[in-house]
């Protein structure tokens, strides 16, 4: 598969930066279809089976989501502080993180998961580069992709019915976070999800 063109690369990056930081935070953000939870499996078994933390995790509720006000912030349908303050600044500081994962049939956070300050960490998801959090990552990769690919991807996976919401919902808002947080600025590293790659190290 043409991710592992990229992968030697990030593999000796990641060896260089466990040599001062433990553990190695890697942050990889991208849209949705763009094939950064592939990426990010690809990485944590070239990495002996990294844990993986993903951003769908930190969904909130319903009942969270009907809450918020008229003028919905960027990324406003998750719990980024929840996913700063039970995960990434325990793991910077080197201490375990201990956080419950969303359940997306029972709406509802389900059961505890305790991620121990391993050699490496990865975040993965859409907003998990986003500005009140990049500085946590000790490695940022943004996975890029076109826009019809990732339409393409994403009906594929959830179905034709699904066009209107990805269209006119998930897509639009990450236009918004992009255009406002600029996360692929961000990123030490961009990897394209088709058989390219761009080195920005």
């Amino acid at each position: 598969m043409y991710y592992k063109m990229v992968l030697p690369e990030i593999l000796i990056r990641v060896r260089q930066l466990s040599e001062s930081e433990q553990p190695v935070l890697i942050g990889i953000d991208g849209c949705g279809g763009s094939g950064k939870t592939t990426f990010a499996a690809e990485l944590s078994s070239s990495l002996g089976l990294a844990p993986v933390i993903h951003i769908d995790d930190f969904y909130k509720t319903f009942q969270e989501r009907s809450c918020s006000t008229s003028s919905k912030p960027v990324g406003w349908q998750f719990d980024w502080q929840r996913l700063e303050r039970d995960v990434l600044k325990p793991l910077h500081a080197g201490r375990e993180a201990k956080y419950q994962r969303y359940d997306w049939n029972m709406d509802c956070l389900a059961e505890w998961r305790n991620i121990r300050p391993l050699s490496s960490v990865i975040i993965e998801g859409i907003y998990s580069l986003r500005s009140e959090l990049s500085s946590y990552y000790h490695l940022r990769l943004w996975i890029e992709c076109p826009r019809d690919m990732r339409l393409q991807r994403g009906l594929e996976r959830d179905g034709e019915h699904a066009r209107s919401q990805w269209e006119n919902d998930w897509m639009k808002e990450e236009d918004r976070y992009i255009a406002s947080h600029n996360p692929h600025l961000q990123a030490h590293k961009i990897i394209q999800g088709c058989p390219l790659f761009v080195d920005k190290y």
